[in-house]
């Protein structure tokens, strides 16, 4: 009996040690997969020293290139999730769009050298007039639709592609330049203008060869490729509208929005980081299409788990 009693308690006693080793291995499991997330602090986060620390602990190559860029993207298209307070998030996340806008600017995506005239993807002259022509919002959703996945060489190209792609649209919906037509010599001609006073890209083709081929000369300037600075420019001259990323703000938001508005999505600091256009709309859904990410009339209600989008800041064209 003493015997019996004796195995029943060296049983029992096994029995809560394997248990005790498997929650052990549990919580190390899970704190192993914490590090694997949380990986900013507090400190740095006013350079691009943090994102150099951020990107070597995922275990990848830093090296300033479009690799990286790529990868700041997938961060702030909630594809990479970083698991911190959201006030280090925003911090971050600034952080890594104005690295992926700065890196986009200074190395724009040019026509290769043996694009054939044919692939010319221009809609519209540099000189068209609003006054003249007016808003078509379908004009600018067909647009939307046919190039939201491919490259029209008659603007320029970036990695960082959204605001741009939704400038493009607006010039296909009848928006014209603000200023007058400058003066693009050769093809290596590649101008990028600061200022939020004026919306305008310029492009002039150059063929070539036999067979034909074609390269484009570019005058750009940021509230035309930039998302804060494309924010600055149209909240002045159109009327605007911010929603939060909840329920009822995206309900809201619905009622409000019409196909061919645009909305740019806000972090939890009020700071835009991503230019959308809507595209379709019904009673119960609004549909977005953009670029860098590049997606045909995603659900507006899909983006409510987004951990990066707080808020969204509609711009009313229709």
């Amino acid at each position: 009996m003493l015997n019996l009693k004796k195995t029943g308690v060296i049983g029992l006693f096994l029995l809560l040690l394997c248990m005790a080793m498997l929650t052990s291995m549990d919580v190390k499991a899970a704190t192993t997969k914490k590090i694997q997330k949380t990986t900013v602090t507090k400190q740095g986060l006013d350079s691009t020293e943090e994102l150099k620390k951020l990107h070597k602990r995922y275990k990848k190559d830093y090296d300033a290139s479009i690799t990286y860029v790529d990868y700041l993207n997938k961060i702030l298209a909630d594809e990479i999730f970083l698991d911190c307070e959201n006030a280090v998030r925003d911090k971050l996340l600034i952080c890594a769009l104005n690295y992926v806008e700065d890196y986009s600017l200074k190395h724009p995506i040019l026509p290769p050298a043996n694009a054939k005239a044919s692939e010319n993807g221009a809609i519209l002259p540099n000189n068209i007039s609003m006054s003249a022509v007016g808003y078509s919002s379908s004009s600018s959703i067909s647009y939307a639709t046919y190039w939201y996945n491919k490259w029209d060489m008659s603007y320029p190209s970036y990695s960082s592609d959204c605001t741009n792609f939704v400038s493009r649209c607006l010039r296909a919906g009848g928006y014209g330049n603000t200023i007058a037509t400058p003066k693009i010599s050769s093809p290596s001609t590649n101008v990028m203008k600061q200022t939020t006073s004026n919306w305008y890209s310029f492009s002039k083709k150059f063929t070539y060869q036999t067979p034909p081929y074609i390269r484009y000369g570019y005058y750009t300037c940021t509230s035309f490729v930039r998302v804060k600075d494309f924010k600055s420019y149209w909240s002045k001259r159109r009327t605007t509208y911010t929603y939060s990323n909840t329920d009822s703000g995206r309900k809201n938001l619905i009622s409000k929005i019409r196909p061919g508005d645009v909305v740019i999505w806000l972090n939890s600091s009020g700071s835009g980081w991503h230019t959308t256009l809507c595209t379709k709309r019904t009673s119960s859904e609004a549909y977005l299409t953009y670029r860098t990410n590049n997606r045909l009339n995603y659900p507006l209600k899909s983006l409510k788990s987004h951990s990066n989008i707080s808020k969204f800041y509609l711009i009313k064209f229709v």
